[in-house]
């Protein structure tokens, strides 16, 4: 039984129980499992071994501890808690490994990658906000967030996922003209463009927004301002009150 296994004194095979587990959820439709069979053994599997997933996730050897954390990705929603206690490794490439199996589960990990946006370590924090952007719609507000990050990479990493998500963000990069980071608002006036004029990132130009930028990063700009950039952003057209 795999799970025993975890808990062997070696650790090659420590690692080679949690890898294991992590190849038999990813491809047992394929190879360990026939396929009519597939939700019924990972319901039993996943009931025995996630306790012992849970201790491997306090092995002395980091590779270990990441087969695990991608183990535990595979299974889902009820590895959450597991996985959250993981975002506190001491190991950078055990938070991030994390980071992404919690992307994997889905919408359901929001608010653990949340939690993650407060990484001490900007690549943690970037990879958390890859993991968002990939869940999509539902991870706009803590994209947007991101936006307000101290670290570069990591702003451009929330921009460029807001960008992807498209149409679905247009709301929240709206609201987000009147925030009072201009980093946020800088943000927020190119993807509105970018989006609104279905331009790629890697095309966009590089002077186009400079007289948008300084309208909005004014002092005291009038709350109606909001409607209208937002409109000569992307096309709309502002209702008249």
């Amino acid at each position: 039984m795999l799970g025993s296994t975890l808990k062997d004194k070696n650790q090659d095979v420590r690692f080679g129980s949690a890898l294991s587990l992590a190849q038999l959820y990813e491809n047992g439709n394929k190879t360990f499992i026939s396929s009519g069979n597939t939700d019924a053994f990972k319901k039993i599997i996943s009931k025995e071994v996630v306790p012992t997933l849970i201790t491997a996730l306090q092995d002395k050897d980091k590779d270990v501890r990441i087969a695990t954390v991608e183990a535990l990705g595979e299974i889902g929603k009820d590895a959450i808690p597991a996985l959250i206690s993981a975002l506190q490794d001491k190991d950078k490439d055990v938070r991030t490994d994390t980071v992404y199996a919690l992307g994997k589960i889905g919408k359901d990990a929001i608010p653990a990658l949340i939690s993650a946006l407060q990484d001490k370590d900007k690549d943690v924090r970037t990879d958390t906000v890859y993991a968002l952007g990939k869940i999509g719609k539902d991870a706009i507000p803590a994209l947007i967030s991101a936006l307000k990050d101290k670290d570069k990479d990591v702003r451009t990493a929330a921009f460029i996922a807001l960008v992807k998500i498209g149409k679905d963000a247009i709301p929240a990069l709206i609201s987000a003209l009147q925030d009072k980071d201009k980093d946020v608002r800088t943000a927020a006036v190119e993807a509105l463009w970018l989006i609104g004029n279905d331009v790629k990132i890697e095309n966009r130009p590089a002077e186009l927004f400079r007289s948008t930028i300084q309208i909005i990063n004014k002092k005291n700009q009038p709350k109606a301002c909001e409607s209208n950039l937002a409109a000569l952003l992307i096309g709309w057209k502002c209702p008249r009150k």
